[in-house]
């Protein structure tokens, strides 16, 4: 019986280590980006937004230089047009961790100067 149980807890061990190693990749990412579900395009804007507030908090912290500079009164929207644009033009790397995607695009289209700023 203790066998059976720490086969089980292994199984769910390495089954959660995978599953932290990337939630959402860029072909899930660009496919909940360009759905008509409300859902689906809801968790589209959430995780953009997530990954913009990550990469503040971190510089924020002092421990990340600046890279993404979202101007004050851009909108969720247009960060979401930049992303699937950044997906559709490189569909070699929807394999890649979707917050990695996002953060390419994102520093590509607002960038920062050398003072960490627009």
């Amino acid at each position: 019986m203790n066998k059976i149980c720490v086969a089980i807890l292994l199984g769910i061990a390495s089954w959660q280590v995978g599953a932290t190693a990337s939630f959402m990749d860029g072909k899930a990412l660009l496919g909940d980006c360009e759905s008509q579900s409300p859902a689906s395009f809801a968790i589209c804007l959430g995780y953009l937004e997530a990954a913009v507030d990550t990469h503040n908090t971190w510089v924020g912290w002092k421990d990340l230089h600046a890279k993404i500079c979202v101007p004050k009164g851009v909108k969720p929207e247009e960060l979401r047009l930049v992303v699937v644009k950044y997906l559709n033009d490189n569909p070699k790397l929807l394999h890649v961790s979707g917050s990695s995607l996002v953060l390419n695009a994102l520093m590509g289209a607002f960038p920062c100067d050398e003072s960490g700023t627009h």
